[in-house]
């Protein structure tokens, strides 16, 4: 006899950012497990979500509650301008940016769902404490276990953190939320150090991953040009600097190396694609794709013959969900610069390999175009049995094991 448990959510199908994706992944796999899921969020549309995928509309993997939430052309017009003036002066005031609409009319459906329906259990994900103020009022009404998923925290990317920022409130409101909370779970081992500190409660790692199902069959990569692919948006705190120091010093000493190589770039906007690519010698051999689906984005990788993964230096034990995604596609990666947890994970995967100088890239890329021009392939030989267990279907077993866990304590 199967368990039922509420996901509340704030970004949802057809969005195709991580939390989407994550949470889109457990309501598909859940019920292998014993467990049927129920995903409550607020509706996507091409008004209200930069991130909407109409590829991703109907492919709700089972019973989904979307609560409207439309934004007039004016309130559009307003947000964008809002955070364009906003953009220089203080990034940390947009985290206080969050609808109160959307908290009211969400908590109202989830309170209406737990008094005509039996939960076992309720999992709330972050981005904003939004949705774990949602399941800390309703879990409290109804007696119902949660557990809180933090794919991340506040200011992990931020190496010191300002005692005056307006984060700290943020991550307050955070740890308030989760008083309530049975267990937390979240997708690296650093962030389950500092989750640990904040509560004195089981914190489990269900680490993001990659679906085999979204796979296209029998896609290879191009023989006319050594397409090295990034898939995703650039940071501040992970940006290609070391690489494009490496290809300008290629064009430098031998420019006839690159004269079949393309660096291919998804996922980042114009403004952002000049900004670190145009001024750059080896510009010419750079493209920028634009935004594309998530279907998209997983065939450019599989189309690849590399994959380019940007670590954030001097931010310790941050795997992020591309890089798993990235194991999926049978491609090698390129980590630039590295960073101790993302060059662990490649190297016991066998699935790529990291550099942090422009020297050590370019003997890197010379190495594997060498290999190209000669068998049309990269020497690439991954251990299936490591990658395997990043798969979403098996992090999800994970997850099960903390729901019944969850309900095991509480009874």
């Amino acid at each position: 006899m199967s368990r039922k448990v509420l996901i509340i959510c704030r970004s949802y199908y057809p969005h195709y950012g991580p939390q989407a994706q994550r949470m889109a992944s457990f309501a598909k796999h859940l019920p292998k497990f014993g467990w049927e899921p129920v995903v409550l969020c607020p509706e996507s549309t091409p008004q209200n979500d930069s991130k909407y995928d109409p590829k991703l509309v109907g492919k709700d993997p089972g019973r989904t509650i979307r609560v409207p939430y439309n934004i007039s052309g004016t309130r559009r017009r307003i947000d964008f301008l809002v955070r364009k003036a906003l953009k220089d002066l203080s990034l940390e005031v947009l985290l206080f940016w969050s609808p109160v609409r959307i908290y009211r009319d969400l908590l109202a459906r989830a309170d209406l769902l737990l008094q005509e329906e039996k939960f076992d259990a309720i999992l709330a994900t972050t981005g904003s404490p939004l949705t774990l103020a949602i399941a800390d009022k309703v879990s409290g009404r109804y007696h119902t276990p949660w557990v809180a998923d933090f794919r991340d925290i506040p200011a992990q990317h931020i190496a010191n953190l300002h005692r005056f920022s307006p984060r700290h409130l943020y991550i307050k409101l955070h740890k308030d939320c989760c008083k309530s909370a049975t267990s937390l779970v979240t997708t690296t081992e650093s962030l389950r150090e500092r989750l640990t500190q904040w509560q004195d409660k089981p914190v489990s790692l269900v680490y993001n991953g990659f679906d085999p199902d979204n796979l296209h069959q029998d896609l290879k990569p191009s023989k006319d040009y050594f397409t090295l692919t990034y898939c995703g948006s650039i940071h501040d705190t992970a940006n290609p600097e070391s690489l494009l120091d490496a290809l300008d010093l290629i064009l430098e000493r031998d420019p006839g190396k690159l004269e079949h190589f393309r660096l291919l770039i998804h996922g980042v906007s114009k403004i952002c694609f000049r900004r670190h690519f145009a001024s750059r010698r080896c510009s010419a051999l750079i493209h920028n794709k634009g935004h594309v689906s998530f279907e998209d984005s997983i065939k450019a990788q599989q189309e690849a013959c590399a994959l380019l993964f940007l670590s954030y230096a001097g931010m310790k034990g941050v795997i992020t969900a591309k890089l798993l995604e990235y194991l999926g596609s049978d491609r090698p990666v390129l980590s630039v610069p590295g960073d101790e947890v993302t060059t662990t994970l490649l190297s016991e995967t066998q699935a790529g390999t990291a550099a942090s100088t422009a020297e050590q890239i370019a003997r890197i890329l010379l190495e594997w175009i060498d290999q190209w021009q000669r068998t049309c392939k990269i020497e690439y030989n991954p251990r299936p049995d490591k990658i395997q267990f990043y798969t979403r279907e098996n992090q999800t077993k994970l997850l099960a094991q903390v729901l019944d866990q969850v309900v095991t304590t509480v009874v």
